[in-house]
């Protein structure tokens, strides 16, 4: 089976370049993180580039609290 990558679209690369995703390590990532997200949820209307990419820093913080709490 073959899997095909979409291209992200120029918004979503902005979304990543301002925030990169990465491993949350400590308390101020974590907030961090959590402030990204709800500026992003705090918008009008979501596009499906914003929902990917919260739903990304939602897993990182996931497996932050399942790895320190």
């Amino acid at each position: 089976m073959t899997i095909v990558l979409r291209m992200p679209s120029r918004y979503y690369r902005e979304l990543v370049n301002t925030f990169p995703p990465s491993i949350i390590n400590n308390e101020a990532e974590l907030i961090a993180t959590q402030d990204r997200i709800h500026t992003i949820v705090k918008q009008e209307k979501l596009t499906q580039d914003d929902r990917y990419y919260v739903k990304a820093l939602e897993m990182l913080i996931d497996e932050y609290a399942r790895v320190h709490c």
